[in-house]
């Protein structure tokens, strides 16, 4: 017998989506130890169960028939339901350059109001103007302190000097 195609036997099926559920489930029945309908030494069972569906031994009752195609519908919302989510990503990833003009005009108002900060400053040279008298005081002390220093090494300088104007070394 000559090689079976999808062709031969989608003469006897309506669609392709159908043959594959009669032949998978033609094979369980083959595996499980039922007969074949049509001889077919050397044969897989796929074969077989195409064979058979082709020759029109194997037939879809009605009660399969409107499972499948329930399965179907579901297959159809299933696609309509995932186009939807790809289509909206998609405009969410258009919409997403407005939100970062946005965040670009935010930031914009944000650096003027750090430009109208020195108005607030203003008022802030009053207490530096306290400060001045503290850092004053405190660099006197500071003075007083290096003086303090100071004085016994300048001590320590000038007795070499005298000893070697004096020779000994």
């Amino acid at each position: 017998m000559a090689r079976i195609t999808v062709e031969d036997c989608l003469k006897r099926v309506e669609n392709r989506f159908l043959l594959v559920h009669m032949a998978a489930k033609r094979v369980r029945q083959i595996r499980e130890g039922s007969e074949y309908l049509v001889s077919s030494p050397k044969n897989e069972d796929i074969v077989v169960a195409l064979r058979e569906i082709a020759a029109g031994k194997v037939i879809l009752k009605k009660d399969v028939k409107a499972e499948i195609e329930a399965l179907e519908e579901k297959a159809k919302e299933r696609v309509e339901k995932k186009t939807k989510k790809v289509l909206e990503t998609a405009e969410e990833t258009e919409t997403k350059p407005e939100k970062v003009e946005t965040k670009a005009e935010e930031t914009e108002t944000k650096a003027e109001e750090t430009e109208t900060k020195p108005e607030e400053t203003e008022t802030k040279p009053e207490k530096v103007e306290e400060k001045p008298e503290k850092v004053k005081t405190k660099a006197k002390e500071v003075k007083e302190k290096v003086e303090e220093i100071e004085e016994p090494i300048k001590e320590v300088d000038e007795k070499p000097k005298e000893a070697d104007e004096d020779g000994s070394a």
